[in-house]
């Protein structure tokens, strides 16, 4: 199903936010945040520019970010592939979000790009906690998971019991 950016980014807005940043030389260059089924990203735009003087190229492996005519300033590959049919990107207050639908629903990312470094041990669990409990609550509108705890090594949300369904 299609979805807008908008209602993808209202979705990814927990009341707490679960963002990774990234820096380079000491500056922040990305913002990533992920849910069971998307993954947002956060790009400071250069300078005062418009959506139309972006160049934009989402592809299920990798993206190439650009001013047109420019030399791209983020050309990289996804750790994981990605929906293309179903991503989309805005320009708003000077941020460039990209919302990328997951191709592997539930799977948690351990990374924004390949060749950045991979949550430790500890985050990654703790990131896959915190996408099992999202994927609880969805298959189980019923229930308040607010206040659950999961304990230990938590498995993928992508492989728990057969995987997130397809209808969630």
């Amino acid at each position: 199903s299609e979805r807008s950016a908008a209602t993808m980014a209202d979705e990814v807005a927990p009341e707490e936010r679960n963002r990774h940043v990234v820096h380079v030389g000491g500056k922040e260059v990305y913002a990533w945040e992920q849910t069971v089924d998307d993954v947002n990203v956060y790009v400071r735009a250069p300078g005062r520019c418009r959506a139309k003087e972006l160049d934009v190229e989402l592809r299920k492996d990798g993206i190439r970010l650009a001013l047109r005519g420019n030399t791209p300033y983020l050309d990289h590959r996804w750790s994981e592939p990605i929906r293309t049919s179903e991503s989309c990107w805005t320009l708003e207050d000077g941020v460039i979000t990209l919302a990328l639908a997951k191709r592997e629903r539930g799977k948690t990312w351990k990374r924004l790009l390949v060749g950045q470094e991979e949550f430790d041990p500890v985050q990654e669990n703790e990131e896959r906690k915190r996408l099992m409990l999202e994927r609880f609550q969805k298959e189980n509108p019923g229930f308040d998971f607010s206040g659950a705890e999961l304990t230990g090594c938590c498995p993928d949300a992508s492989q728990f019991m057969g995987g997130v369904a397809s209808g969630t």
